[in-house]
């Protein structure tokens, strides 16, 4: 099974943050509900311009914590919506929200571990 957080990457931002970490983490995870909720609407709506958009976004905010799994998968889907191929879009969302609810579980018990 792939790693799905770096913890090398979080440590590091944890590190450096310092006080701010918790913020950065809490402002992830209300992020995260917002990208979901606009990745479902735009499956819904059929537009892949937005679908890629939001994706695109998730996948950097992602990466950029070490959330590395939901990163891989928001980039199949950004593909999708770059390719104009809905299709599977559904059961992609579906990969995605199970691992941004992982991720959550992870980052929240950082979260009490730093306060």
């Amino acid at each position: 099974m792939q790693e799905e957080i770096d913890l090398n990457i979080l440590n590091e931002l944890k590190e450096l943050m310092e006080d701010e970490f918790v913020v950065l983490l809490d402002a992830f995870i209300q992020d995260g509900e917002l990208r979901v909720e606009e990745l479902k609407n735009a499956i819904v709506a059929s537009d892949a311009e937005e679908v890629k958009k939001v994706a695109h976004s998730f996948k950097g905010s992602s990466s950029n914590l070490g959330v590395t799994l939901l990163s891989q998968e928001c980039f199949k889907m950004e593909t999708m919506g770059r390719d104009g191929q809905l299709m599977q879009a559904q059961e992609q969302l579906e990969r995605i929200e199970a691992a941004y609810l992982r991720s959550v579980s992870v980052l929240k018990q950082l979260i009490a571990e730093s306060v």
